[in-house]
């Protein structure tokens, strides 16, 4: 058996820190793990390796996000990702 940490919440701000100073180009994202975690059902590979595929196809995993949730109605691949949100002033 293996257990990894998949991920976890992190500040904005750090991760645009580290992007602007590293020069990391690649687009951070929750969808990603969502999408991973979508495709675990379908999929022979471990899910590390589908969250490192969809590392590498944002895009990809972004369509397959909306196809799973807005075209076959499967919300709850959406609750893989997590966004926190300041609101201010209100």
């Amino acid at each position: 058996m293996k257990i990894l940490l998949a991920g976890y919440n992190i500040d904005s701000d750090i991760i645009r820190t580290l992007k602007e100073k590293s020069g990391f180009q690649q687009d951070l994202t929750p969808e990603t793990i969502s999408a991973a975690y979508a495709r675990i059902s379908r999929s022979p590979k471990p899910v590390n390796e589908l969250r490192e595929i969809a590392h590498h196809e944002v895009d990809k995993a972004r369509q397959s996000n909306r196809n799973i949730v807005f075209d076959m109605g499967h919300s709850s691949v959406a609750e893989h990702a997590v966004f926190n949100i300041d609101v201010i002033g209100v």
